[in-house]
């Protein structure tokens, strides 16, 4: 008797596993977008749980900075196993920046300089993990001479970076006017040791900003976010490089899928860059839409795009030092029914970062330039004079 039980549990067991077999097979042959539309709600669960967390712990790091870098900390342990171009790799490098710049900020150069190895370790290629490093190790150094040469060996191998230049500028600049603090022995080398380096430095970055146009470095990734209503998810995006035309024009173009709400540009971080005209052109299956987004003489109180790290002066974009600047906006209707493919045109200057016009109306570019004249650096000091009359006609 209960053999027979047996064999009837087991035939059914082995028609519900055809039957889902079956199920899954006809799934996949005949609803491709059924598949897909799951594959990405469960990818953007997975990550949306951790960029929940990360939102949640930079907000109490406001709050309360103790519990807020453990939990920052908290997180970046348990997503350590997380390999660069996963999903989670944005999280991470994320959480990385967060806790290099929270250590710098209070001073923590021993605990800075762990984390931003740990960033360079994840990521070798990354410029701006190999800059938090660099400036961990001088800060480290107690800011000598010595601790200098991750810095420049970084400029020389990017010598056209912003994000690279102007740091070791104001380093430069500072032990120039103010004279070289004791170098370690130890630790010194050829490049560091000479005063006469450091102000040479100055010079050739001072040179790069007074003669830079945006076609110097213009070969960089931008990325376009599309929104579905489930928000700027990192799987609903693509990386793109425009191609630079006449007049520092920048286009590219890409496909938007059917349904999509909301577009997010995120131009590239820490770019002294001003966005002049943004205009997107729609091609649908039967006809084309244009849309001009930023059109001069339009009133701040009616432009559409939403913003973050950027500003608007006078009929202008302008990138802000903050490391994540973006503009999103909402797409035509049409989207609803229909995907479209998208080109995108943008007018581009380049501007000077908000750091830079900082410190040039700061007491402190004042204060170096007393000091530069008491040492009579008189090229020094032409050059600077250069630059500052540049920056406050930007």
């Amino acid at each position: 008797m209960w053999q027979s039980k047996l064999i009837t549990l087991i035939n059914a067991t082995l028609l519900l596993v055809s039957l889902a077999a079956a199920a899954t097979w006809v799934t996949w042959s005949y609803s491709p977008n059924a598949v897909n539309q799951f594959d990405t709600y469960i990818i953007t669960r997975y990550t949306a749980h951790y960029l929940t967390k990360l939102n949640a712990a930079k907000d109490q790091l406001k709050r309360s900075p103790q519990e807020g870098i453990a939990l920052v900390q908290s997180l970046a342990d348990d997503i350590s196993k997380s390999v660069k171009l996963d999903r989670l790799d944005p999280v991470k490098r994320e959480s990385f920046k967060v806790i290099v710049q929270h250590y710098r900020g209070v001073g923590e150069s021993r605990l800075e300089m762990k984390w931003a190895k740990k960033w360079t370790e994840f990521d070798p290629q990354d410029l701006e993990a190999q800059l938090a490093y660099a400036l961990a190790f001088y800060a480290s150094k107690g800011e000598k001479q010595s601790g200098l040469t991750p810095l420049i060996k970084l400029y020389s191998r990017a010598p056209n970076i912003e994000m690279i230049q102007w740091p070791l500028f104001m380093v430069a600049l500072r032990h120039v006017a103010i004279g070289p603090i004791d170098s370690d022995p130890v630790d010194s080398g050829p490049v560091d040791s000479d005063p006469m380096a450091l102000e040479t430095t100055a010079l050739d970055i001072i040179d790069a900003l007074l003669n830079r146009n945006i076609g110097s470095d213009s070969n960089v990734n931008w990325e376009v976010f599309w929104d579905t209503d489930q928000g700027f998810q990192p799987n609903n995006s693509k990386k793109i490089i425009p191609y630079k035309g006449d007049h520092n024009t920048l286009s590219s173009s890409l496909s938007l899928p059917k349904g999509t709400q909301r577009i997010r540009i995120d131009p590239p971080p820490n770019k002294a860059w001003t966005l002049k005209t943004i205009r997107m052109e729609y091609v649908f299956t039967h006809h084309t839409l244009e849309n001009d987004l930023l059109v001069a003489n339009t009133p701040l109180s009616e432009i559409t795009l939403q913003l973050n790290d950027l500003e608007r002066k006078k009929d202008s974009l302008r990138i802000l030092k903050g490391s994540d600047p973006y503009f999103f906006f909402t797409t035509p209707s049409d989207l609803k029914n229909e995907g479209a493919q998208v080109s995108l045109q943008m007018e581009v200057e380049r501007t000077y970062s908000g750091e830079i016009i900082q410190f040039f109306e700061s007491s402190e570019y004042h204060s170096l330039l007393a000091k530069l004249k008491i040492k009579n650096s008189r090229h020094l000091i032409s050059q600077l004079a250069a630059l500052q009359r540049k920056v406050s006609e930007s």
